[in-house]
């Protein structure tokens, strides 16, 4: 254990997606894997899935995040479960919760190892999650939320802001709250991609976004009492940086992402490595035939074609990040941002 230890201190990865299938019921405008076209057949083999999870318990990886399209669609979810618990590691299911509704569900998590639960919520009433999700089952995830609710398991509750719900988030919060949820994880919407091309799809304005959140913050930080937690993603310097020392001194505040510091793997269906589920056909890698265990992934991960790769992605988006003393936390926002706008446009000279 040791050994397996120091590989994952040394590569600096602490957390690994698999995507186990594309299927959902819901088809959220703002989502990443819209250009996936949802395909019900897409799906990861439970010989791929255990294999992929030996190789992180060989790595070291401390968490295994299950991850869709809805994973709780996948056919394997609890074999994998188990299957990651016996091999020493924590699984958080990453679902739109409406399977959750169903009690036999809820009794079948109650018996596995699930470490935890990651419920997205979408909307705060049922036209507004029918204009979003093309589904009309809102009742049915506010079922899911009371349920989900009363596990002994650790369930987060995350909003990602985007166009369609900015101007009603206090709804979203407050309706949840009402059916049981304790917490909020707020995240923004970012680049989408359908057919190779970077689309702002439902991205508000930056300017509107980080508005709102500060003029509702209090509000939802009264709901949840004192459980609000932000993923910042754009650029620091176009924030009031009062806002952010204050969420930064209560803990309530986080940067950034993995990619900045490849800190976490993202595998798709047919075990394709991507550096972001938004990226999800620019493979920089494959199971099986780039790496099929610990050394082969370490001698990849270090390579050159790797690094360029993210040198690529990971670079400075103004010249004014260069010697700002906040670059080291935000890194001047989301790099995918960059691919729909301008920093000139943004950040501050």
């Amino acid at each position: 254990m040791l050994i397996k230890q120091n590989i994952a201190e040394e590569l600096n990865i602490v957390k690994t997606w698999l995507t186990v299938n594309r299927n959902c019921q819901f088809r959220c405008k703002w989502c990443y894997a819209e250009g996936t076209s949802y395909c019900k057949d897409d799906d990861m083999s439970f010989e791929l899935a255990e294999k992929l999870i030996e190789l992180q318990a060989q790595i070291g990886t401390e968490k295994i995040l299950l991850i869709g399209g809805e994973p709780t669609l996948w056919r394997h979810t609890f074999d994998a479960i188990e299957l990651i618990a016996q091999k020493g590691m924590s699984t958080t299911l990453v679902t739109n919760g409406l399977m959750l509704a169903d009690k036999q569900y809820i009794e079948k998590l109650k018996a596995s190892s699930l470490s935890g639960i990651s419920i997205s919520i979408k909307a705060g009433n049922r036209k507004q999650h029918e204009k979003i999700t093309g589904s009309s089952r809102f009742e049915d995830v506010m079922a899911a939320v009371r349920n989900a609710s009363k596990l002994d398991i650790p369930v987060g509750f995350s909003l990602t802001i985007n166009s369609l719900v900015l101007n009603n988030i206090g709804e979203i919060a407050a309706v949840v709250a009402k059916n049981g949820a304790n917490n909020l994880f707020i995240n923004f919407c970012t680049t989408t991609f359908n057919n190779g091309m970077p689309q702002k799809g439902y991205m508000p304005k930056d300017k509107e976004l980080i508005e709102k959140v500060v003029s509702e913050y209090d509000k939802l930080d009264r709901i949840f009492n004192g459980n609000v937690t932000i993923l910042q993603t754009l650029p620091s310097c176009m924030w009031p940086q009062s806002f952010l020392e204050r969420l930064e001194n209560e803990g309530k505040l986080t940067y950034g992402c993995y990619v900045r510091n490849k800190s976490g793997l993202v595998f798709d269906t047919k075990g394709r490595l991507i550096v972001c589920n938004c990226l999800y056909d620019y493979p920089i890698g494959i199971f099986g035939e780039d790496f099929w265990d610990s050394d082969s992934f370490k001698q990849f991960w270090k390579s050159r074609e790797v690094s360029e790769v993210y040198d690529q992605i990971i670079t400075y988006p103004s010249e004014s990040c260069i010697k700002c003393s906040k670059y080291k936390m935000c890194g001047g926002g989301c790099p995918l941002h960059w691919f729909v706008n301008e920093p000139v446009d943004i950040i501050p000279a």
